[in-house]
């Protein structure tokens, strides 16, 4: 490290517990994302409190106050926009040719039963060398992440030459999208630095695909769920077939074998059989969800001829089955085809500060198809913590970051602003 990098490290030490409290602030507001709303604005005052400390004037706005928005081909209606916002702040460059943005979401899953949380989800306990609560890892990390190096970098009266832009984005939970999608509108950037990620891991590419439905009916009225649990039974006998596919196809692809984007190709998200609370002997309902690479013609035909087949299985039972249909946005996948010398340099600051570099990977779901497309730079993932299926990591009960990591992430955020300078 040079002696500014050396410097700047050691005030990001000396610092820490602001990063830390910081990341505790964003916790305790709840910001769940409930798919066709969600609570993003209580957010609003304390990400606009940090920035202001930054002396940076807070960019709060509904991505549909962007003209044209609602027209825009990757625009779904329904998500009730209007109170879910972003929070923008841009820190100008002496030369500001180019700018980063240093992204995170504020929305967060549901924080489901509070019983089995040992610690307030809303809490934003720091204890035990941990940060913990609902969003820490996904992705109020992000958030804090960005504030913070510019916080360090004011500290140490270092001015970039590059303009810097943190992003406090809404609607990233269940395939949302259009937080991120307002961000690379107003704000476009050389790079995006999606602080969405876990694992210490780099992402450079993302899975198509999405969250899915199918319904059943059995024709004629009874008083047993037998005909449609068996009509069940032999969709998603078919279904895991197809599921296995996305699997190999994904640990096939030298950047998504052995991830866990490739371990969780196809999900069973959940089975509804005799209607809620058990009320309708007569239906069911599948959600499930899948990843892949191969275009959406190609794996719209396997499914169709998925249901062709258990059709004709099921009509000895007297059901009807369904359609399937999107319950998310379609993700279109994202494997760049050029150079990424953004994605390198990252990797040697991790090294630099790690001891060893990270591992490349594809991901699953996440906005990375938004900057990819509709942005104008190069993009990639980043983030620590643990993934969907580990305990306490994305979307678990008890989720926490490790303050060490934390740390350590933005400290290498900070040398990538620094060299990607020259």
């Amino acid at each position: 490290m040079t002696e500014l990098e050396q410097r700047v490290c050691l005030e990001a030490e000396r610092l820490q517990q602001e990063l830390f409290d910081a990341l505790s602030c964003l916790v305790q507001q709840n910001t769940e994302n409930f798919n066709d709303h969600g609570n993003e604005q209580n957010i609003v005052m304390c990400v606009s409190e940090l920035y202001q400390r930054l002396g940076l004037k807070a960019d709060v706005f509904s991505p549909l106050s962007l003209p044209g928005f609602s027209e825009h081909e990757a625009y779904l209606p329904g998500n009730n926009l209007e109170n879910r916002p972003n929070v923008c702040a841009a820190w100008p460059g002496t030369e500001g040719r180019k700018s980063v943005m240093l992204a995170g979401h504020s929305d967060t899953v549901q924080i489901g039963d509070e019983s089995k949380w040992t610690v307030p989800p809303l809490s934003g306990l720091i204890k035990d060398g941990k940060i913990w609560g609902r969003g820490t890892v996904d992705d109020k990390q992000g958030i804090a992440a960005g504030w913070f190096v510019v916080r360090v970098l004011q500290s140490c009266g270092v001015r970039l030459k590059n303009n810097i832009v943190l992003t406090a984005y809404s609607d990233e939970e269940a395939g949302g999208g259009h937080g991120a999608l307002a961000a690379v509108l107003k704000y476009p950037s050389d790079i995006y630095l999606n602080l969405d990620g876990f694992n210490s891991t780099l992402f450079t590419h993302g899975t198509g695909g999405g969250l899915f439905e199918i319904d059943f009916k059995l024709r004629h009225p009874t008083e047993t769920a037998e005909p449609v649990y068996l009509a069940v039974q032999a969709f998603l006998a078919a279904l895991s077939v197809f599921g296995q596919r996305r699997r190999d196809e994904l640990d096939a692809h030298p950047i998504f074998k052995g991830s866990s984007a490739a371990a969780q190709a196809y999900r069973l998200n959940r089975v509804l059989i005799g209607g809620t609370g058990g009320t309708d002997m007569r239906s069911a309902a599948v959600n499930f969800m899948f990843y892949s690479l191969m275009p959406r013609e190609t794996l719209e035909a396997e499914l169709r001829q998925i249901i062709d087949q258990v059709r004709s299985v099921v009509d000895q039972w007297d059901v009807d089955i369904g359609q399937i249909k999107n319950t998310t946005r379609y993700f279109l996948p994202v494997t760049p085809d050029r150079p990424m010398p953004a994605v390198d340099l990252f990797n040697q600051c991790i090294e630099a500060v790690s001891g060893k570099k990270a591992p490349i990977e594809g991901m699953c779901l996440s906005d990375l198809p938004m900057f990819y497309y509709h942005g104008k730079g190069e993009v990639f993932n980043y983030g620590v913590g643990g993934n969907f299926a580990d305990p306490g990591g994305a979307h678990q009960v008890d989720e926490n970051i490790d303050c060490a990591e934390f740390l350590d992430m933005c400290k290498s955020i900070l040398l990538f602003l620094l060299r990607y300078e020259s």
